[in-house]
């Protein structure tokens, strides 16, 4: 209980809770979806053909993410919560180092997905992308950067993440 109560403080009283949860945001989305076809290929040969065929297949997934909005200077944020803390007092860069390479590669996807939502260009009329918040509506604009990081309520730290350093 003692955890719950430091982060909703930091939240509320903390600069970077403050900051996170700003009315000035603009586009915030809390617990949208992303979703999205990829497609794979799977093995055809139950038709008795001898040929070896292969055929795509449209499969569709759905990512959530925490929150999402567009600060003062046009950058979209993409933030995940992490309720984690280090063990000891001394050991916070470690830690944070540590969270920061788990999760760097889900907040590259993340960023990905959004970033091809939002850059109409890259897109066709059958896109295969939708971006929903939690009303259902669309959630999106082009900002002129989109920016993620890990926040850390119970330490009131915002952790930017470097998403192009995810080796594809």
């Amino acid at each position: 209980l003692d955890k719950v109560h430091r982060a909703i403080n930091n939240v509320l009283q903390g600069d970077t809770g403050r900051w996170l949860f700003s009315s000035n945001h603009t586009q915030r989305a809390c617990e949208f979806s992303l979703v999205y076809g990829t497609f794979e290929e799977i093995d055809d040969s139950s038709t008795g053909s001898s040929l070896d065929e292969k055929a795509r297949v449209r499969r569709w997934k759905r990512s959530t993410v925490d929150t999402s909005f567009i600060d003062s200077n046009d950058c979209r944020w993409i933030i995940d919560y992490k309720t984690s803390e280090p063990r000891s007092e001394g050991d916070i860069d470690a830690f944070l180092q540590r969270e920061e390479d788990k999760y760097r590669e889900q907040l590259s996807h993340y960023h990905g997905i959004v970033d091809a939502l939002l850059c109409s260009d890259q897109l066709g009329s059958d896109s295969d992308l939708q971006l929903r918040g939690e009303s259902g509506g669309s959630v999106g604009d082009v900002a002129a950067e989109i920016r993620c990081a890990l926040y850390f309520p119970l330490l009131d730290k915002l952790l930017e993440v470097d998403t192009n350093k995810v080796v594809r």
